[in-house]
């Protein structure tokens, strides 16, 4: 699939669980696109998106993206995705995507990470946005993180947010004196 340039948006759920894209090698995202709405691309577990494998980087920081936008797009596995930290990221946006690493860019805004947002990745570090007050349930839950940053501004970190049942690799993380 090729999303070429002159789109500017992709709606919600229109390629979910599409029964052609788990036999497609690549989707093609041009970067005309600055929205993907809700479930947009969920459930194909073995798309490829913009030919991206092991390592490489992905810069989506110009685009809104919905919530379970790419959730469990294996596709991305291992892929280092960077992300606007001045937009809520929703539920379940990138949750069973393999994700190798993410960083967030721009002046601030984001506010919110949503519930498992970014759950069952391959995470080891993560730096949360000073702007961010909310970490809501299960959001980063089984990834092997190494070294979380969280932000004095946080405030709420909810139920399992970080769980992980193996390969906890966490040495040390200091909780900020806001938080409840």
């Amino acid at each position: 699939i090729y999303i070429t340039d002159g789109v500017t948006g992709i709606s919600d759920g229109v390629f979910e669980y599409a029964q052609n894209l788990s036999s497609l090698e690549n989707v093609y995202i041009a970067n005309t696109v600055v929205s993907i709405g809700e479930n947009a691309f969920a459930g194909n577990s073995q798309a490829h998106f913009n030919g991206l494998g092991q390592g490489d980087e992905w810069d989506l920081s110009h685009v809104t993206i919905g919530a379970g936008a790419f959730n469990g797009c294996r596709g991305l596995q291992y892929v280092d995705i960077t992300l606007s930290n001045e937009r809520d990221i929703g539920a379940n946006t990138f949750n069973g995507c393999g994700l190798g690493g993410v960083t967030f860019s721009g002046n601030g805004g984001m506010t919110s990470i949503g519930e498992n947002a970014f759950a069952d990745n391959n995470l080891s570090d993560i730096d949360i946005p000073d702007t961010v007050t909310t970490i809501k349930d299960g959001a980063f839950a089984g990834n092997s993180f190494g070294s979380i940053t969280l932000s004095d501004s946080l405030q709420t970190i909810g139920s399992n947010a970080f769980y992980t049942e193996q390969n906890n690799l966490l040495t040390s993380l200091t909780i900020p004196d806001g938080v409840t």
